[in-house]
C-alpha cells in the first residue's frame, strides 16, 4: 500500500525526519494536480518529534492536564543550572557543553529503556557524576510537574488505554530505519489499544548498483556533481539524491563544486542569480550566518573591553545603518585598528579614532553617533533582570544600530530574520526555570538557542538533494549518488556516550557503542539505500591531503564501475564552464531555454595584458620598498604602489616580531641621541653606562605602557625590561671596539629621487668617521643577510637605495644584527677594514664579485672597487624604476617572494602555474 493510501485513510503518516515529511507532501500535492483537483485537504503528516508534542497538547486540551512540557532549550538549561550547582562544577571547563553530551546521554537511556544504573554496574566518575544529575533532574521535574521531551513517549504509551483519542485513526510509519525500544514499546500499547499502526513498506526497485573511487574528495565530489548534471539534462523530471555520512564535514565543499558544476553564472552574492537545482538536508546554525552573527557582536559590546575582532565586524558589515554612506571611512577606521596591533580598546579609545577618521576627510558621524548612544545605554543596564526584559533590552541596542540594515532583505534574509524572532521566542521561555539571569548568562543563552537552531532557506522542491543516508530509502529517488565511503568513514566510527557505562550500551543496543554495532546499522542502511533506488553509484576518495585512504569493507563484493565510465564523468565535471561543441543532429528535437543555450555555445576571449600606464613626469608616491617589490615582483610594485592594494594588519597575544624590532629601534634612538659620539660613550664608567642603560629602558618601557597598557603588563614589563637591558649592554661594548665617530642623524626622515622616482626615507643612523665619510647603518632585529644587496634583482635594495642617493662620500653600509646569538654585531660592506668589527676592505673581500655581476666572467686577479660597487647599484636601482614608471607589471616573482606576499589572491600566480603546468 502507497503513503498516498494511507492518508486517504485517515492516518497520520509519521516520518523519520521533516526532509522526508516535507517530501511526501510534495509528492501528494504532485498527485492531487495530476488528478486535475484545484483544492484538498493538507495530508496528515509530521516528524515523529512534533507528532508526539501534538499528542500531546491534544491530550492536555481535553483532560486540563497541569504538567508543563518543557522545550529543548528549557530542558538543557535546567540540566545546566543542576550542573553547575553541583559539586562537579570546578572540574568542568564548559558546563554547556556537558549539559549537550548530558542531555544526549539522558535521551538514548530513555530511547533503549536502559535502568539507571542497576547495582553492580562499573561506574567511573563521569557515569557517577550523571547519576547523581539525572537524580536532581528528576526530582526537579515531580516538584515542578514538568516533562522532558526524552520521557514523552512513555507518558504517552502508558496513557494509550485511557486516552486513545489522543492518537487519532490510526499512525503510518515512514522512513525509519530501525526502532528503538521505546517506539516498538509505544506503538505496540497503541495496537493493545485497538489504534492502527503500520509501517510503509519500501519497495525493492533496484536495477544498477556500482562502486568507483576517485583520486581525492573533491574530485569525487565534482565528478558526482557532473553526473547529476547530465542526468537532470536528460530528464528533468528525475529525482537525485546525493548522500554523505560525514555530511556535516563536507557540507561547504560540497555547495561551492555543486554551485559551480550545477549553476557556473552564479557569481555575486547581492546581485540576482538563478535559483539553485540543489538543496542540503542539514542547515548551517543560525547564529553562523552574517545576518544574525553581527547581533552577537552589537549585544555584547562592552565599555570596558572592545575585542578587535568585534570592531572589525561591526564597521564592514551591511547590517547595521549608514554602512553605504560611511563604508570607505568604516574601512580605513578599520585598518587603523589593525595597525594599533592590539586585540581589545575600549569604547573611549574607539571614539578618539573615530574622530580622527573624521579630521583626515573620511568622517563617520552615524557610526560615531551610534557608539556614544550604545555607551550611554550600557551604563544604565541593570546587573540581573528577566529574560522578557534582556528581550526588550537588546531589542533596542538592536534598533539603535539600524539591525539589519538599510537595504532590502531578499528572501533568505528575511527568512533569517523570522528566525531571529523564534530565537528570541524561545528565549523568553526561559523564564519558567530561570526568572532571572545577568547579561553574560542571557546572551549565552540566545547564542546557544541560535546555534542549535539548523537555519536553511526554505524554497522549491528541488531535483537533487544532498542528504545523510538515514531515513533516504523511504524518498524513493530515482537516482543516488553515494560518496565519502571510505574505511575511516563507512561504517561510521563508534563514538560511545562517556556519561553510560559502556558494558550497558552494548547490553542494549545504543548505537555507537562499538565497531559491531556500528557495522550492523551501516549494513543494513545500505542494504536498504540500495534496494529503494534503481540506480546507485557508491563511491570513496584514494586520499585525502598526503593519506591514503582505503575502500569500505561494505563496497568489496560490489560490481566496480567502469574506468571510462569513471573518466567521462570527470571530464565532463571539469569541463563545465568550457564552449560545448553544438550537436546539429539535436537540434531540431531539443527545447532548451535561451539562457542555456547562450551558455552552451559561449565562448571565452582571453588576451594577456602585463604592461600598466607608462607615468609621466615625477613619481612622488612610495618609499624605499617601492624598488624591494619591483625587484621581487614588478606586479607587486604595480598592485601595492599604483593599486595601493594591502592586506589588513592581525593582531595577535603580546608583541610580534615587528613590535619587538621597534622597541630595539626606540631604544637606540634614544641611546645615541644621548651619547652622540663614541667618545663619549668611552669616558663613561661602568657604573654610569649602566646606570645610562637602566634609565633609558625604563623611560622606553613606561612609554609604552601608557601607549597600550593591556600588553604591558606588570609581569611582561619586567621580562621586556631585562632583554632589552641585556641587548643594549652588549651592543654597546661592541661599538666600543670601532675607530672613534659621531653619530649626525638618528631615525632621520628624507626624500631622495633616482630616475624620476622620488621616495621618502627614513634612516636608522648615519655615523660620521673622522675624515667626514659617512657610515650608514640599519638596525636588524631578525635575520639580515649581505647577499641580498646583490644581483641585477636584490632581494633588499633599501641599503643600496640610501647609500647611492646620500649626499655624503659613503665609506660603509651595514645592518646591526641585534638579535642576540651567533650573527650578533655588524655585516656589511665597507671601503677599508679599519671601520666596522669584523669586516673587511671592500677591494679585499673574496666575495666582492658577486655584488658587480658583469665582472663574474673578468679575470680572477681583478678587483672590483668601492666606485665599482656604487656604479653598479646606481644602475641596477635606475632600472628597477624605470621598469616601475614603464608599467611593467608582469607576474614574474622570484624564488621565495610569494611566501609571505599579500598580493596572490590579485595576482592568481597558483592558477598562472598551474596553468604553465598543463601546457
Amino acid at each position: 500500500m502507497r503513503v498516498n493510501d494511507y492518508i486517504e485513510r485517515g492516518h497520520t503518516v509519521v516520518c523519520a525526519n521533516v526532509r522526508l515529511a516535507h517530501r511526501l507532501k510534495h509528492l501528494y500535492a504532485q498527485e492531487q494536480l495530476r488528478q486535475g483537483r484545484r483544492a484538498w485537504e493538507t495530508p496528515d503528516i509530521l516528524p515523529y518529534r512534533a507528532w508526539l508534542r501534538r499528542c500531546w497538547n491534544s491530550r492536555h486540551e481535553r483532560n486540563g492536564v497541569t504538567k508543563l512540557m518543557l522545550s529543548g532549550d528549557q530542558e538543557s538549561v535546567v540540566w545546566q543550572q543542576i550542573i553547575k550547582d553541583s559539586d562537579y562544577k570546578d572540574n568542568l571547563l564548559q558546563i554547556s557543553s556537558v549539559a549537550e553530551q548530558v542531555v544526549g546521554a539522558w535521551q538514548r537511556l530513555k530511547e533503549y529503556n536502559v535502568p539507571i544504573f542497576p547495582e553492580g554496574t562499573p561506574m567511573n566518575d563521569d557515569v557517577f557524576a550523571f547519576k547523581s544529575w539525572a537524580d536532581e533532574f528528576q526530582s526537579r521535574c515531580r516538584h515542578n510537574n514538568w516533562i522532558d521531551n526524552a520521557s514523552l513517549a512513555d507518558i504517552l504509551r502508558l496513557d494509550a488505554a485511557t486516552v486513545p483519542d489522543t492518537f487519532g485513526h490510526g499512525v503510518t510509519l515512514a522512513g525509519f530505519d530501525q526502532l528503538t525500544p521505546q517506539q516498538t514499546m509505544l506503538y505496540k500499547g497503541m495496537k493493545t489499544a485497538g489504534i492502527p499502526v503500520d509501517e510503509c513498506p519500501i519497495e525493492d526497485r533496484n536495477i544498477s548498483v556500482q562502486v568507483t573511487d576517485f583520486a581525492d574528495t573533491d574530485q569525487e565530489i565534482r565528478a558526482a556533481a557532473g553526473w547529476a548534471r547530465r542526468l537532470i539534462e536528460e530528464n528533468g523530471e528525475t529525482t537525485i539524491g546525493i548522500l554523505a555520512p560525514d555530511l556535516r564535514k563536507l557540507r561547504n565543499r560540497i555547495r561551492y563544486i555543486f554551485e559551480d558544476v550545477l549553476t557556473p553564472g552564479n557569481l555575486s552574492y547581492r546581485e540576482a542569480t538563478a535559483p539553485l537545482p540543489f538543496s542540503i538536508s542539514m542547515g548551517q546554525p543560525l547564529a553562523d550566518y552574517p545576518l544574525i552573527h553581527v547581533i552577537f557582536s552589537i549585544l555584547g559590546l562592552s565599555k570596558a573591553s572592545l575585542a578587535l575582532e568585534t570592531l572589525g565586524i561591526l564597521l564592514r558589515t551591511p547590517f547595521i545603518k549608514g554602512h553605504d554612506r560611511e563604508r570607505a571611512g568604516r574601512a580605513l577606521l578599520d585598518e587603523k585598528l589593525r595597525t594599533r596591533k592590539q586585540l581589545t580598546f575600549t569604547l573611549t579609545d574607539v571614539l578618539y579614532f573615530t574622530d580622527a577618521t573624521g579630521d583626515k576627510g573620511q568622517p563617520i558621524p552615524i557610526m560615531a553617533s551610534i557608539l556614544r548612544e550604545a555607551g550611554s545605554a550600557l551604563e544604565e543596564l541593570p546587573a540581573r533582570q528577566s529574560p522578557e526584559a534582556w528581550t526588550e533590552s537588546f531589542t533596542f541596542f538592536l534598533e539603535l544600530f539600524g539591525w539589519p540594515g538599510e537595504h532590502t532583505l531578499d528572501s533568505a534574509e528575511y527568512q533569517q530574520v523570522q528566525s531571529w524572532h523564534s530565537v528570541l521566542d524561545s528565549f523568553v521561555s526561559l523564564r519558567v526555570v530561570s526568572p532571572v539571569m545577568t547579561r553574560f548568562e542571557a546572551l549565552s543563552h540566545i547564542r546557544r538557542i541560535a546555534m542549535g537552531l539548523g537555519f536553511q532557506p526554505e524554497t522549491a522542491e528541488t531535483p537533487v538533494q544532498i542528504l545523510d543516508p538515514h531515513g533516504v530509502a523511504a524518498l524513493a529517488l530515482d537516482h543516488v549518488w553515494m560518496l565519502g565511503l571510505s574505511d575511516e568513514t563507512w561504517p561510521p566510527r563508534p563514538i560511545p556516550n562517556p556519561f553510560i557505562p559502556i558494558a550497558l550500551q552494548k547490553k542494549y543496543g545504543i548505537p555507537g557503542a562499538d565497531a559491531d554495532n556500528a557495522l550492523q546499522q551501516a549494513e543494513r542502511l545500505q542494504t536498504a539505500l540500495v534496494g529503494s533506488t534503481p540506480n546507485i553509484i557508491l563511491s570513496h576518495s584514494r586520499n585525502e591531503g598526503d593519506r591514503p585512504l582505503l575502500r569500505s569493507p561494505l563496497l568489496r563484493d560490489l560490481p566496480t564501475l567502469a574506468d571510462e565510465t569513471v573518466q567521462g564523468l570527470t571530464e565532463a565535471a571539469n569541463a563545465v564552464g568550457r564552449p560545448t561543441p553544438v550537436d546539429e543532429s539535436k537540434q531540431m528535437t531539443e527545447i532548451k531555454p535561451y539562457s542555456q543555450v547562450i551558455f552552451e555555445n559561449g565562448t571565452m576571449e582571453t588576451f594577456v595584458d602585463t604592461t600598466a600606464p607608462p607615468i609621466t613626469g615625477l613619481y612622488a608616491d612610495g618609499g624605499a620598498d617601492l624598488f624591494r617589490d619591483q625587484s621581487q615582483c614588478p606586479f607587486r610594485a604595480f598592485a601595492r604602489h599604483r593599486l595601493h592594494s594591502r592586506e589588513l594588519a592581525e593582531a595577535d597575544i603580546g608583541l610580534d616580531a615587528a613590535q619587538r624590532g621597534t622597541l630595539l629601534h626606540q631604544l637606540m634612538e634614544k641611546i645615541w641621541s644621548q651619547l652622540e659620539s663614541r667618545d663619549k660613550l668611552a669616558t663613561m664608567t661602568v657604573e654610569e653606562r649602566e646606570q645610562l642603560i637602566e634609565s633609558r629602558v625604563h623611560e622606553l618601557i613606561t612609554d609604552s605602557r601608557r601607549y597600550n597598557p593591556l600588553i604591558f603588563t606588570e609581569r611582561f614589563c619586567a621580562i621586556e625590561t631585562r632583554r632589552l637591558a641585556q641587548v643594549l649592554r652588549e651592543w654597546l661594548e661592541l661599538e666600543l671596539q670601532r675607530a672613534p665617530f659621531t653619530v649626525v642623524n638618528v631615525e632621520r626622515k628624507a626624500r631622495y629621487a633616482i630616475a624620476d622616482v622620488e621616495f621618502s626615507a627614513r634612516l636608522d643612523r648615519v655615523d660620521s668617521l673622522e675624515d667626514g665619510r659617512r657610515v650608514i647603518i640599519d638596525y636588524k632585529s631578525g635575520k639580515a643577510n649581505v647577499n641580498a644587496w646583490a644581483t641585477d634583482r636584490p632581494d633588499e635594495p633599501q641599503m643600496p637605495l640610501y647609500a647611492v642617493t646620500h649626499p655624503g662620500v659613503v665609506a660603509a653600509v651595514a645592518f646591526a644584527r641585534l638579535k642576540r646569538g651567533g650573527d650578533f654585531g655588524f655585516a656589511g660592506l665597507a671601503e677599508t677594514g679599519d671601520i666596522l668589527p669584523g669586516t673587511k676592505a671592500f677591494e679585499q673581500d673574496r666575495q666582492a664579485k658577486r655584488f658587480i655581476p658583469e665582472r663574474e666572467a673578468g679575470p680572477a686577479e681583478t678587483s672590483p672597487s668601492w666606485e665599482d660597487l656604487f656604479d653598479n647599484w646606481r644602475a641596477v636601482l635606475q632600472d628597477l624604476a624605470t621598469e616601475f614608471r614603464q608599467g611593467v607589471a608582469t607576474v614574474t616573482p622570484k624564488h621565495g617572494a610569494c611566501d609571505h606576499c599579500d598580493q596572490q589572491p590579485l595576482c592568481r600566480i597558483h592558477e598562472i602555474r598551474g596553468q604553465s603546468k598543463n601546457t
